[in-house]
């Protein structure tokens, strides 16, 4: 990229089709009662001290989260080379599962993406 902020460093952006006439269940809430769904979340990465650390994902998982900084500005500021790691970890456990079909389906409260198999 080119402007002033992120000059010089890759994107992390996503271009995104939201449906938002959508009737399907949604990751979260249980179609039937509107409470947490059930299933467990298989964390593709995890923060350890502002650090990405990349977690093996079971072959059979339904639901991956991939977390993303709390403060992303603020830790390009004070650790840009930390924060170009994260960029690179997001858009690597992100980028392989969606070229395999899988959707994002949320973004928690927890600051995760969710992604669901289709």
């Amino acid at each position: 990229m080119s402007d002033g902020t992120n000059h010089g460093m890759a994107s992390d952006r996503l271009l995104v089709r939201w449906n938002l006439s959508h009737q399907g269940r949604h990751v979260g809430t249980s179609a039937a009662e509107g409470g947490e769904d059930p299933r467990p979340i298989a964390m593709a990465l995890t923060d350890r001290a502002n650090e990405p650390w990349v977690s093996e994902v079971a072959a059979d998982a339904q639901l991956v989260g991939v977390p993303v900084p709390v403060d992303i500005e603020q830790l390009r500021r004070d650790r840009p080379g930390a924060a170009e790691r994260w960029r690179q970890a997001v858009r690597e456990a992100l980028g392989g599962r969606l070229a395999g079909g899988w959707l994002v389906t949320a973004f928690d409260d927890q600051r995760r993406y969710l992604l669901e198999r289709p």
